[in-house]
């Protein structure tokens, strides 16, 4: 979903996701948004690329409107990649995706990227160093 914001969003942020400022304008309200996405991950573990990035922003939020901080478990794709991978020029999610010919790109999007992450998640767990 998208989320209402209170600042402008930078340039380079529409330029990235294409999202812009009179889109966000009309997302759900922040607190409701967060609200039913720690209910949606409930007890689950988390699986992200960099994760530790996006979590912050997640720990913020919620220390920001009085929710407690998820502690679900979490899996980084980078780490994983970094463990199972050795001729890769990088660990980015495009090149990951390019190495296992899922995606050229990324789009940036919510749900899309979900899906491109759950698919090098897959593949990395085929390759996994036993």
């Amino acid at each position: 979903m998208l989320v209402r914001v209170e600042e402008n969003v930078p340039a380079e942020i529409t330029a990235l996701t294409g999202l812009s400022a009179a889109e966000l304008q009309q997302g759900t309200e922040p607190r409701e948004a967060l609200n039913s996405f720690l209910l949606f991950i409930g007890k689950a573990p988390l699986v992200g690329h960099n994760i530790a990035f996006d979590l912050e922003f997640l720990r913020m939020t919620c220390k920001r409107y009085g929710f407690p901080a998820p502690t679900n478990r979490q899996i980084d794709l980078a780490q994983l990649a970094r463990r199972n991978l050795t001729r890769i020029a990088n660990y980015k999610l495009v090149t990951l995706a390019q190495h296992f010919q899922l995606a050229e790109k990324v789009e940036h999007r919510a749900l899309p990227d979900c899906r491109l992450i759950q698919q090098v998640y897959c593949k990395l767990k085929e390759t996994a160093v036993q």
